[in-house]
């Protein structure tokens, strides 16, 4: 027994291969068999008795007649229809992970789906030759069957939906088959799209779903957006390719023949006969009544010729020269090289020396351990990013030369796209939005960083006055602040003040800020305020690699500690971030805050929340706190690609920073994971 592995997102999915048929896959070719007979059979029994009461004769002139015109436009669309088609694979090798050229996928997409289209018994025939052609991008027999699966469950989700939709707009002609009403048709067509509907409502609040113990993540939208917008490019072509050789004064309207076509093509392709062969005939003749027999079945014949067999003789033409050239294809797609995370409070090994020049203190959040990074192709510098549900995020600067940014921008569209992801650049420099803009994306302030000089850095002057009193305060109860150098943290005292203090504010946060994890707390310098030997809080100070720019990262305090305890604590870090030589001290973000001048909607919205609604979201008394410091305030930026981007962005970014990531995305920090292709 062969069992091939492989990555899909963050899990590993394990497939067993027999090499000898086993009793399962035997009684399964053997069910398929007899429910093709089951069908096809009785259906050609009575397809050949209709058939003989037509007028053989006025069959073959409709024939003969038919306008080389309409001839045209059928071939015309059935190449429309099959550009579509052939695109089925490269989505379902996207969502595997699987690196095969788009060009490659494409041209195999097309032969192994006319292949198991026009043969008949899609899977298996669908199966094998793809693995003609994806054998030789180091493909298993199994990998390629689950490549087949996905096709195949893309294309029916796909094309549910489009039935529905068209049965919706005109239940006639499904109505006339099944017997039922016009109104139970068209209500269950639109029961079928309202689950559509829940599904990406779903996708979108509540991606993951737990039932009985299991999680279930749900796919991304762009998924199934990208799985109707295929089967719609597809079957509705191929409608119209039969619509159009019909004769006018005879045939249908396109609203009534298009979801009896949908409903002939879907129950030939369940009934596994080639081509759906009499079953695609019988339902298209007993869902038309009016339409004159003769002239319908003449369409069908030249649309089976046009349809079915040209692209069938293609495509065993290509794969007969393929085998015949013997072709390699061993260039696969250059993948995105991307790390995986490490365990928090490590980094993959291509980061450390990157980091260790870094200029900013947050890069820190490297060690968080939810993160991936996006190198560039010199390896000269790296984007640190996470996969939500709907969206790739990309947080903070490129850490490496600015000379390499653009390269990564790219980059990370071509991963966010293989991965069938929206893209978003969050809480990003002017320096790093103006790159942004000139790859054509969208730039947002979502707010403003507070950044205070340490060259002279004390209390004095009148601007501090606030400052002052608040330290007065907390010296006046006793409190003390303590600084404890990397590795020497107090953790037990630290844990039960951080376990007071998530369960106050409704659990741990994460992303763009660190959360209390005893490797990630020793990792850096911290300080403690104390009082009568009790702790009431602590801080913890993050340094950047070159020791230009200190900054604070976890903030944990008691609720009941004096006043002036939180300004102690940051003045504390301040004080030590200067002593260590930093020029620049952080005291991170005011979203919201500092939008003087609107200049999109989103912007603007976010200006009048920040000064009608303080009490949403608090960034006022965030502010005033850090204001006190007298810092220079940096504007951040979020970037995306349209309004759709930057609402999944910050949707599935808000998601992350409430439900924080405590494991680790990767195994080895010295094994690179292809999280994108």
């Amino acid at each position: 027994m062969c069992v091939a592995f492989f990555r899909s997102e963050d899990q590993t999915v394990c497939i067993e291969n027999d090499k000898r048929p086993s009793r399962r896959k035997a009684a399964t070719g053997l069910f398929r068999l007899t429910l093709c007979a089951v069908i096809a059979v009785p259906v050609l029994v009575t397809l050949s008795r209709m058939i003989g009461e037509m007028d053989h004769d006025l069959i073959r002139h409709s024939i003969t007649a038919m306008p080389p015109l309409a001839i045209i436009a059928s071939v015309l669309l059935t190449i429309l229809s099959f550009i579509a088609v052939a695109r089925y694979d490269d989505m379902a090798l996207r969502l595997l992970g699987h690196r095969v050229k788009k060009t490659d996928a494409i041209k195999s997409g097309f032969i192994a789906t006319s292949l198991s289209q026009s043969l008949g018994f899609g899977f298996f025939v669908g199966t094998v030759a793809r693995w003609r052609c994806y054998r030789h991008h180091g493909l298993t027999l199994a990998q390629t069957a689950m490549v087949s699966g996905v096709v195949i469950a893309g294309f029916m989700t796909g094309f549910a939906i489009v039935l529905a939709c068209a049965a919706a707009i005109n239940p006639q002609g499904l109505a006339t088959l099944s017997g039922l009403d016009l109104f139970v048709v068209r209500s269950l067509a639109t029961g079928l799209l309202l689950c559509a509907a829940i599904y990406l409502v779903l996708s979108l609040l509540a991606p993951r779903i737990t039932f009985r113990g299991w999680d279930f993540n749900l796919p991304p939208i762009k998924v199934l957006t990208t799985q109707v917008y295929l089967a719609a490019f597809d079957v509705i072509p191929a409608a119209l390719a039969l619509w159009v050789l019909i004769p006018t004064d005879a045939g249908p309207t396109i609203a009534t023949f298009v979801p009896v076509y949908l409903m002939a093509l879907g129950l030939g392709l369940m009934s596994n006969a080639p081509g759906g062969i009499g079953v695609l005939e019988m339902t298209c003749l007993m869902a038309l009544p009016v339409t004159p027999p003769e002239h319908l079945l003449a369409a069908l014949i030249v649309h089976r010729v046009i349809y079915f067999g040209i692209p069938v003789v293609l495509a065993l033409a290509l794969l007969v020269a393929r085998e015949i050239r013997g072709e390699t294809d061993q260039a696969a797609c250059a993948p995105a090289p991307i790390q995986g995370a490490a365990a928090i409070g490590h980094v993959p090994l291509e980061i450390s020396p990157l980091l260790a020049g870094a200029g900013r203190a947050e890069t820190a959040l490297a060690f968080l351990g939810d993160k991936s990074f996006l190198l560039s192709p010199c390896r000269s510098a790296f984007l640190m990013c996470a996969e939500a549900n709907n969206s790739l995020i990309m947080i903070s600067d490129p850490v490496g030369p600015r000379s390499a940014w653009p390269e990564l921008v790219a980059q990370a569209r071509d991963a966010a796209r293989a991965r069938f992801l929206s893209l978003c650049f969050y809480r990003v420099s002017q320096d790093f939005a103006d790159v942004l803009t000139e790859a054509g994306f969208n730039i947002d302030q979502i707010g403003s960083e507070a950044l205070v000089p340490l060259e002279g850095y004390s209390t004095a002057g009148p601007e501090k006055r606030e400052l002052r009193r608040k330290l007065k305060q907390a010296a006046k109860a006793g409190v003390a602040f303590i600084h404890h150098p990397a590795g020497m943290a107090p953790l037990a005292q630290y844990r039960a003040v951080s376990a007071r203090w998530s369960d106050e504010k409704g659990g741990e946060r994460g992303f763009s800020m660190g959360f209390f994890d005893p490797d990630y707390i020793q990792r850096f310098a911290s300080i403690e305020a104390r009082q009568g030997g009790v702790c009431l809080g602590f801080v913890t100070v993050w340094m950047s690699g070159d020791g230009t720019e200190a900054g604070i990262d976890v903030m944990r305090i008691c609720d009941d500690a004096p006043a002036g305890t939180m300004q102690g604590m940051v003045h504390a870090a301040a004080e030590a971030g200067a002593h260590a030589g930093a020029s620049v001290f952080s005291l991170a973000s005011v979203p919201f805050f500092g939008i003087a001048a609107p200049q999109t909607v989103f912007e603007w919205a976010l200006a009048y929340g920040y000064e009608k609604c303080p009490e949403w979201h608090g960034a006022q008394g965030l502010y005033r706190f850090k204001n006190a410091f007298r810092p220079e305030w940096a504007p951040r930026y979020v970037g995306s690609l349209g309004p759709v981007a930057l609402a999944l962005g910050l949707m599935d970014t808000a998601r992350l920073i409430h439900n924080p990531q405590t494991s680790a995305l990767g195994d080895n920090e010295e094994e690179e994971t292809p999280l994108f292709a």
